[in-house]
């Protein structure tokens, strides 16, 4: 074991397999803050990790956020944070509890509650999108019975079945301007909204990613979806010695940038949705340091040339009109030094037709003709799906032809289109089983990596990715 003794006078104890020490912390700092790890781990049996300066904690077992009878993490400011190996879950209150009073509820790293609203926000705790916003979840999915699902201070309100909208004797969505939506499981029957269908708009955008949907989709039940571990590896071999510095352009709530972060790189992330923001500064704050930063992918707030590398995972999945996108690909490219690398990400048009035969909709007029044509528009609220809440209400789908064709106009140099999660999609019902298996999940990569050769095996996957150059 060695000693380092840093400038600033900080203490590190190492083994041959990274941070280590048994007897103490492996990590002493001259404020007092105290880490304790074993061979490479944030880990400690007999009490919490990490003892920071300020009186906060948080507890850790082989490198996972873990506690069996309390909170994991708990802040100076009152902030907790219940974890069972790094999965946000708790029995009898809420899961993570804010200073503001702010309550949020997840069982297996899924928001979820039975006797009363999943989300809880007494006051304007962050901005204005989140005034006095009450959420009602079971599982994951929006639901309640007697009720509006979400309600906003504002006056918005919205009626959820099984995460779908869905209400029998009136409006499923009331605006503050009075204006109105009409559902029925999922269908939309009647808009008062003045043709307020088919738009996604920023402000819809944050209301969908506000209910909580993206947070843990990337790991499932505590496991790396292969999604997020196709992306990793793909963004492994193209990133240059580092540390570099990265923008992960729409980020979400910074499962990426946290990961990137924790390589030594320094990473900025840009992000319409304040309340993925506020994640993303919860995981910046406990976990690998990065920079989230409210803003939109078509005005980037920052300066030209100013990255090493780009991920931009989710900005084309959202913006309908194609002067839009092109704004958004090639505001990324400006940021992007000379010779530098992207990765950039887009949805499969073809999977709406693709997944509602596998779902047995075939015999359904209304499914029929929501995939008539294969156009690039997910209109999710007229597809007879399985009720599942991540699926998008408008999003915008690319082929492998448009996608290329719009990067190359953006100026960009076009390495390779393929599959993110390739031929292995077909195995997604499996996904939770076989990621939890190393030779299983070998093989399914194998399955993706080796589709790359092709781009026509691209229409195999749910995403479409992209490696580009400048």
């Amino acid at each position: 074991m060695s000693l380092y003794v840093l400038p600033d006078g900080t203490k590190e104890f190492w083994s041959s397999k990274g941070l280590h020490r048994k007897d103490g912390p492996a990590v002493e700092r001259s404020d007092g803050t105290k880490e304790f790890w074993v061979e490479g781990f944030r880990h400690r049996e007999t009490g919490p990790a990490y003892e920071g300066a300020d009186g906060g904690f948080s507890y850790w077992r082989h490198g996972l956020r873990h506690r069996e009878d309390g909170p994991a993490i708990v802040h100076a400011d009152g902030f907790t944070a219940w974890y069972r190996e790094d999965v946000l879950h708790r029995e009898d209150g809420p899961a993570l509890a804010y200073p503001d009073g702010t309550r949020l509820y997840f069982r297996d790293n899924v928001l979820h509650r039975e006797d009363g609203p999943a989300v809880e926000r007494p006051d304007a705790s962050f901005d204005k999108w989140n005034q006095g916003k009450e959420e009602w979840r079971q599982r994951g999915d929006l639901h309640r019975e007697d009720g509006p699902a979400i309600t906003h201070q504002n006056g918005y309100q919205a009626y959820y079945r099984r995460g779908v909208l869905h209400r029998e004797d009136g409006p499923a969505r009331m605006f503050p301007d009075g204006s109105c939506e009409f559902y029925e499981h999922g269908k939309l029957i009647k808009d008062d909204g003045g043709g307020r269908a088919g738009d996604l708009s920023k402000q819809d955008v944050v209301s969908f990613y506000e209910t909580g949907t993206e947070s843990g989709r990337l790991h499932g039940s505590g496991f790396p979806t292969l999604e997020f571990e196709r992306a990793r590896r793909m963004i492994m071999k193209l990133l240059p010695q580092g540390p570099i510095r990265i923008a992960d352009i729409g980020g979400g709530p910074g499962v990426y940038s946290g990961w990137m972060a924790a390589l030594g790189h320094d990473v900025i992330m840009i992000e319409p949705v304040p309340e993925h923001i506020r994640l993303a500064g919860l995981a910046a704050r406990t976990g690998p340091a990065f920079r989230p930063v409210l803003g939109d992918a078509r005005s980037l707030p920052m300066e030209d040339e100013s990255v090493d590398f780009v991920v931009m995972f989710g900005p084309l999945y959202h913006i309908q009109d194609e002067a839009g996108r092109l704004k958004a690909l090639r505001e990324a490219w400006r940021v992007l030094r000379p010779g530098g690398k992207a990765i950039i990400s887009a949805l499969n048009r073809y999977v709406p037709f693709v997944q509602g035969i596998d779902m047995n909709l075939i015999d359904l007029p209304s499914y029929r003709q929501a995939v008539a044509g294969f156009g690039p528009t997910y209109q999710g609220s007229n597809h007879p799906r399985t009720p599942r809440a991540e699926w998008f209400e408008v999003a915008y789908g690319h082929s492998p032809s448009s996608l290329r064709n719009e990067l190359e106009t953006s100026g960009w140099t076009v390495d390779m289109v393929s599959g993110k999660e390739g031929p292995a999609w077909a195995f997604r019902d499996e996904w939770p089983k076989r990621m939890r298996n190393a030779d299983e999940m070998e093989l399914m990569l194998w399955s993706s990596e080796s589709a790359d050769a092709a781009e026509d095996l691209a229409v195999m996957s749910s995403h479409l990715i992209a490696v580009v150059g400048k």
